[in-house]
């Protein structure tokens, strides 16, 4: 248990805070996603604005912070925040260090608050800790 209940007695999160997921895109259609979407992200993959999830991870994570709350649909995620995706990674979970830097990079020049990045690499990347400082 995470306390998730007395947390949201101090307060339900606000839209205001931006989060990018940096991740294998987002669905934003889903319907307990897309109200708190920005259309504001990139694919990094494909090399367009269209940064839709085709391999579900990055949904799932999106889905964990800012899934709409009281809406009876699916799950309530940890807070009322606004959403966009930095796509990276690919339909297979793959991705290079030039990408994961270049969305970390747009995600900060978007205004994002926050960067939630699930994923791992067997490398370090000079490339990467620059980004992240």
């Amino acid at each position: 248990m995470i306390g998730i209940a007395q947390a949201w007695e101090y307060g339900l999160g606000s839209p205001e805070i931006v989060v990018a997921v940096i991740d294998t895109g987002i669905n934003y259609t889903h319907e307990d996603l897309s109200q708190n979407y920005l259309p504001i992200g990139y694919d990094f993959v494909n090399l367009d604005d269209d940064p839709m999830d085709d391999n579900f991870h990055g949904t799932a994570c999106a889905g964990l912070i800012a899934a709409s709350i009281n809406n009876n649909i699916g799950i309530a995620g940890l807070a009322n925040v606004s959403v966009f995706s930095e796509k990276v990674l690919d339909c297979l979970g793959y991705g290079s260090a030039d990408q994961l830097a270049a969305g970390i990079y747009h995600a900060v020049d978007h205004g994002a608050n926050i960067l939630s990045m699930s994923l791992g690499s067997f490398e370090n990347s000079s490339l990467v800790f620059e980004a992240i400082q």
